[in-house]
């Protein structure tokens, strides 16, 4: 029988499954049908076609749920956790069978110069426990601005898909990550239905036409932006300080940070006041030379002019016909375009080949003996060897 309680034997727990429990089990009668049309399929957005199989003990009032794999399990998850009073749910009780455990989480950085501390400072807030794994390299042992973390998730939440430390945007990855917006990065929904705003998260306007105050997207705080956050780590050298740059770093940060402001134009001005601001090192050396002859009289003796042999012109070498042809391929233009996108942009744009297309990839590329960290350089190349 039923103990009451929200758990599973050990002996009987299964992975990607959720166990119902009728509160007052009525003999003779089964509450599967309520269970799978009420609960699973308009409270959890579940559909047939993504449950595994359903055993129940209608004796116990007991009902197991297993789902076909652990994106459509963790979903149903997040939409119990959020919604616990909902009436649906009333004289039934809904718990896992196990309780989220460990996962690889990956988050790739648009940026090698981003502190891992403060991709943890945002990451703590979705997680349980969170440890630091390493860097990720790619097979000629460079890193790749990858990094991954064991993460153990809070009930309930999950990190975002995509979130931003100052102008820089970042991506997680992780094993049963549920479909999420490519537009927005919040899950739920796709990008062609997605009208929420990315600031506040309504849905009756733009981020551009947002009027509530901006978070900060290291601590999502109002009040401060990210280069004025309190959070954040103490990267600056005190050479830096010294010098006066850590300013000229954080006004750059400032205008990545307005939306008026595209990040060219940002460095761009940046750059520029550098410019007028940095002094001519030179002047400093030919004072302190002066200076220095100053104080000690030396006898020079007038310097011999030298006789400068002249130069030979040289004439660089002009590029072949063939090679002039091939930059123009089209192969080579789709390979300088996708080389630095992530994987989910190269699978993006040859879901979009024909079915002739896709059939002579797969003709040229060894899927099933390829190995995962080799397939994308496969994949590349055949992209580049298209005319």
């Amino acid at each position: 029988m039923d103990t009451g309680e929200d758990v599973v034997p050990s002996f009987a727990k299964l992975k990607n499954s959720v166990r119902v429990v009728v509160e007052e089990v009525i003999e003779g009668e089964s509450k599967l049908r309520y269970i799978v049309e009420a609960i699973l399929w308009e409270f959890g957005h579940v559909r047939k076609t993504e449950i595994l199989a359903i055993q129940d003990y209608p004796r116990r009032g007991v009902y197991d749920v297993t789902f076909n794999g652990e994106g459509i399990f963790l979903s149903f998850l997040k939409i119990l956790e959020g919604n616990r009073e909902d009436a649906r749910l009333r004289g039934y009780r809904v718990f896992p069978h196990i309780s989220q455990e460990e996962v690889i989480l990956v988050v790739k950085s648009y940026s090698p110069f981003v502190s891992i501390k403060e991709v943890e400072t945002v990451l703590n807030q979705f997680c349980e426990k969170l440890t630091f794994s390493g860097k990720i390299l790619s097979e000629v042992g460079i890193w790749t601005s990858k990094v991954k973390f064991k993460a153990k998730f809070k009930k309930g939440k999950l990190p975002p898909a995509r979130f931003k430390l100052g102008g820089i945007n970042l991506d997680c990855h992780f094993s049963g990550m549920p479909v999420f917006c490519r537009r927005c990065r919040a899950y739920g929904h796709t990008a062609e239905n997605c009208k929420d705003c990315g600031n506040c998260g309504e849905s009756t306007h733009e981020s551009k036409d947002c009027v509530h105050p901006k978070k900060c997207n290291l601590c999502f705080q109002v009040g401060h932006l990210y280069s004025t956050c309190p959070k954040r780590s103490k990267t600056v050298s005190q050479e830096e300080i010294s010098s006066g740059e850590s300013g000229d770093l954080e006004q750059v940060q400032m205008l990545l940070e307005d939306p008026g402001v595209s990040g060219l134009e940002a460095i761009a001005l940046q750059v520029e006041s550098l410019a007028v601001k940095r002094p001519d090192s030179s002047k400093k050396e030919k004072k302190k030379r002066k200076t220095e002859s100053s104080q000690v009289e030396v006898k020079v003796q007038p310097p011999v002019p030298k006789v400068q042999p002249p130069v030979p012109k040289v004439q660089l070498p002009v590029p072949k016909e063939s090679e002039q042809k091939r930059v123009q391929t089209r192969g080579e233009i789709l390979f300088r375009q996708y080389k630095c996108k992530p994987d989910y942009a190269i699978k993006e744009y040859i879901d979009s080949w024909t079915e002739e297309e896709t059939a002579a990839l797969r003709a040229d590329v060894d899927f099933e003996n390829t190995s995962e960290e080799f397939l994308r350089f496969h994949i590349l190349d055949y992209i580049r060897r298209l005319k």
